[in-house]
């Protein structure tokens, strides 16, 4: 045995199948300040699938935190200086209105782009000529603004091909606006 090879006993963890990631998801506020660190697009695609969704994914940073009531009825300001992320269902910038999740309306007339076009209004960016490039990206790193925050829970499809609740929560970043 070599120096570098390390002998422990065994490590029972009995049944794993009930794990969940458990994510600190945020409490539902109005008019929360917050700063952009980084911006980026991303894509709905894994394991080299053709994405059918790209989206503005924003690090952005809670500036000076979030006033909330407890579940014990106590006030508190927490998440100063937190860093969260958006997700694809924030500020989608394209999706591919040949796939079957995308072909409504709302999709197809282009009425899924009025958050990014809000976002792009609150941050300075004039909504007449849009080009999402580099420039821009970079462009946006240190800009703040006032979001709201809502908590949305996830659905996943069953294999039958219904939606359920998973009871998992998210956040969503919605009503951008100037700070």
């Amino acid at each position: 045995m070599t120096e570098s090879e390390t002998v422990f006993g065994e490590i029972d963890l009995g049944d794993m199948t009930g794990l969940k990631e458990i994510k600190d998801v945020l409490p539902a506020a109005s008019g929360v300040r917050v700063r952009i660190d980084k911006a980026g697009i991303k894509d709905n695609s894994f394991e080299g699938s053709v994405p059918s969704k790209k989206h503005l994914n924003l690090q952005i940073r809670i500036v000076d935190g979030i006033s909330f009531v407890d579940a014990e009825g106590v006030a508190q300001t927490k998440y100063k200086n937190k860093v969260v992320f958006t997700n694809n269902k924030d500020l989608p910038v394209w999706v591919d209105t040949q796939h079957e999740f995308y072909k409504g309306d709302k999709f197809v007339k282009g009425a899924y782009l009025i958050p990014l076009r809000q976002f792009l209004i609150a941050v300075g960016v004039d909504p007449k000529a849009v080009k999402i490039d580099e420039a821009l990206l970079m462009s946006l790193a240190g800009t703040e603004f006032e979001v709201d925050i809502a908590q949305n829970q996830k659905k996943s499809k069953t294999p039958e091909g219904e939606w359920i609740a998973t009871g998992e929560f998210e956040n969503l970043f919605r009503n951008w606006k100037k700070a």
